[in-house]
């Protein structure tokens, strides 16, 4: 009797060891969010924080489910989804990245990424990649590239999307228009236009990321390739090459010659979107990520072109103003495998083709695109996109936040009235107060 008290009481001290005194299994311990428990451990569970950006009701349903699916696959894991909107994830991320990240958290590659990648907050996912050459193979090799630093990937791209011009075909039509190859060439569209009395380009920046969209571009084309990338690391930034003025310059030009549509200082992009859909104006600076927003909404048909080269300018024409947006892990997580698996999960083909079919989200998967999942206008501008050589990364995510927001008030100054060499001196100060706080 001694021995089976014995073997019982030894069998309970082990019970609480393992699983708590109440016979329960004891709760997980927490460091801020990470994943935990042992990663892979045999019946342990996983539960892993994801902070992602798309809240709306036509992106949500199908992120929630893809959580869903994933979970059924991997009993004992939970993903804790929260979901913000665009400026809301910018500012939780800026305040949060000095304590614990989530475990997996939406980003844009460049230096909105790049800041964390450089106080090793992000995971490096390099030998996850070479240890699973289907998943490396199956990106668009330009758009996994825009998650690299320093030679090692520190983010998955799961969507991206590059800049067009947007046109109203009957408005084309009517005065014999046909797309443009040359910048001359658009700028006598848009004379045309305006001499009949239509709206040539509608835009709106009361919401200053949609003007970022314009001088990233122009940068590109008015800025030679690798003095842009020189000025756009934050250690050594001077934006001092005369290209910039000229970017800027090219933005006032179109509004001085009357070419934009009025009042563009108190419009927003969303209100421009609405006024074409309406056609009430000829054309639209927009992304193929919102494609399907055109597609829905347009009263008349529309198609779209490249936005042409400068002659004479010395930027590259090689680069489509664009961007991924990827996912990346912390550095911090508990269940690093897990985490990959996840990420791996939303971005193979299948899970990505899905993606794209039910809310117009671009993939960055080779094949994952086609006419059964998305608009054949959609897989034309893909394939358009695939013939450059690479992508020039939204300007306010792939700059310093300060020097960022610096080139956005630059624009607005210019639409106001301001001198653009004068405007550039604030942009080239916040580059200084940069490098110098890099220092």
């Amino acid at each position: 009797m001694k021995k089976i008290a014995f073997l019982l009481a030894l069998a309970l001290f082990t019970s609480c060891l393992l699983f708590g005194c109440t016979g329960k299994p004891a709760a997980p311990a927490s460091t801020g969010g990470s994943a935990a428990g042992a990663d892979g451990a045999a019946g342990q569970p996983v539960t892993l924080t994801f902070l992602n950006k798309y809240p709306e009701d036509n992106y949500r349903p199908y992120f929630e489910q893809a959580i869903r699916d994933f979970e059924a696959l991997h009993p004992g894991v939970t993903i804790q989804m929260e979901s913000v909107s665009d400026e809301q994830i910018k500012d939780k991320l800026r305040v949060i990245a000095g304590g614990e990240l989530p475990d997996i958290f939406f980003t844009w590659p460049g230096e909105f990424q790049r800041k964390f990648d450089r106080a090793g907050l992000t995971l490096d996912v390099t030998s996850y990649l070479d240890a699973d050459p289907a998943w490396q193979s199956g990106f668009l090799p330009a758009v996994l590239e825009t998650g690299v630093y320093e030679g090692r990937n520190h983010s998955i791209p799961f969507r991206y999307s590059a800049m067009f011009i947007l046109y109203n075909k009957a408005i084309f039509e009517k005065y014999s228009l046909s797309e443009p190859k040359t910048y001359e060439e658009f700028l006598n569209i848009c004379e045309t236009l305006k001499q009949n009395g239509e709206t040539p380009l509608l835009f709106g920046n009361a919401q200053t990321w949609y003007g970022a969209w314009y001088s990233g571009t122009f940068n590109q084309l008015c800025v030679p390739y690798d003095t842009k990338m020189n000025d756009y690391n934050p250690a050594v930034g001077e934006f001092t090459d005369p290209g910039y003025i000229q970017a800027l310059q090219s933005i006032v030009d179109l509004q001085t010659k009357g070419y934009f549509s009025p009042n563009v200082l108190s419009v927003d992009y969303y209100q421009a979107r609405e006024q074409f859909c309406a056609g009430q104006g000829a054309m639209i600076v927009d992304a193929t990520s919102q494609f399907s927003i055109y597609e829905e909404n347009c009263a008349e048909d529309w198609g779209f072109f490249k936005v042409p080269p400068i002659a004479g300018a010395k930027g590259s024409a090689d680069y489509i103003t664009g961007g991924a947006e990827a996912y990346a892990i912390s550095a911090k997580t508990q269940a690093p495998d897990m985490a990959v698996e996840f990420v791996k999960f939303l971005t193979t083909k299948e899970q990505a083709y899905k993606m794209t079919q039910e809310t117009g989200l671009p993939n960055p998967i080779i094949g994952g695109i086609d006419e059964n999942n998305s608009s054949a206008r959609l897989v034309e501008a893909i394939d358009m996109v695939n013939q450059y050589k690479g992508i020039a990364a939204w300007l306010d995510t792939d700059v310093e936040a300060k020097v960022a927001d610096a080139f956005m008030t630059a624009v607005s100054d210019c639409l106001g009235g301001k001198d653009p060499a004068e405007a550039m001196k604030s942009v080239q100060a916040a580059a200084k107060e940069v490098r110098d706080s890099q220092g």
